[in-house]
């Protein structure tokens, strides 16, 4: 039976003239665009069903009064970013924890009023029997997340470039950053199954992979920090520009 309920995440503070290295896996976890405009309870800037031209130019309007002299790289990349985390987020937190499956199409990213509250409203989730085999429900939601990819890249376009192939690379990052954050996993191996059956139905050609070190786990990139920068900052420890210098050397 479908049960409908509201999933709220905290707006993370942000600068409007820099970001900090230090935070840059926050920022792909939470995107940027939101703190920059600084949005009115109540507003909804995107709703994944219905992509309409005045909220998103309402949003570049405000982004551009913050920020001076935003490329339209900066704007298309994490204008996409803003789209998509959250379905891709939402997705794996669903099948990995809670072996459910959510109605990505009636899904709204908005502030609520209660707190300065930013994340998701008008959320249905299917439940399903345990025994069902979650790379069933994932291709579920790989359904779902294709149509919406999409919708996403055709409404980018109309304003700015993004080529599909950094699109792919950019959900693929976020994808891999989600599984990192559910948490939960019973062992490495089980991270590592749960990667490869995600990576199988959206990416299969990219080799993005993860490991762990001093009891933490760390995963490469498909794209650079780079992309969500307003002032570019030294480059990360996993950067894999560096990492291609290193092997072609």
């Amino acid at each position: 039976m479908p049960v409908t309920c509201a999933i709220r995440l905290p707006i993370m503070p942000m600068s409007a003239n820099v970001h900090n290295k230090a935070i840059e896996q926050q920022l792909r976890q939470q995107c940027s665009l939101l703190a920059f405009a600084e949005p009115r309870p109540g507003d909804i800037w995107f709703a994944n069903n219905h992509l309409e031209r005045q909220p998103w130019q309402a949003l570049l309007t405000r982004l551009n009064a913050r920020a001076e002299k935003l490329s339209s790289a900066y704007l298309s990349v994490n204008s996409f970013l803003q789209l998509s985390w959250q379905p891709l987020y939402l997705s794996v937190a669903c099948v990995e924890g809670l072996h459910c499956v959510p109605q990505l199409g009636v899904m709204q990213q908005q502030l609520h009023a209660s707190g300065s509250i930013y994340g998701l409203s008008a959320v249905t989730y299917q439940y399903v029997d345990k025994c069902i085999d979650k790379q069933i429900l994932r291709k579920q939601c790989h359904t779902q997340l294709l149509t919406l990819s999409q919708g996403w890249q055709q409404h980018i376009a109309r304003y700015a470039g993004l080529s599909p192939g950094l699109a792919q690379r950019l959900l693929s990052d976020t994808l891999t950053s989600a599984l990192l954050h559910a948490g939960g996993y019973g062992n490495e191996a089980y991270l590592h199954q749960a990667h490869q059956g995600w990576q199988q139905l959206f990416y299969p050609r990219f080799r993005q992979t993860i490991h762990c070190s001093q009891g933490q786990y760390h995963s490469s990139r498909m794209t650079c920090c780079l992309h969500y920068q307003l002032k570019a900052q030294e480059t990360c420890q996993n950067c894999p520009i560096k990492c291609k210098a290193q092997q072609s050397a």
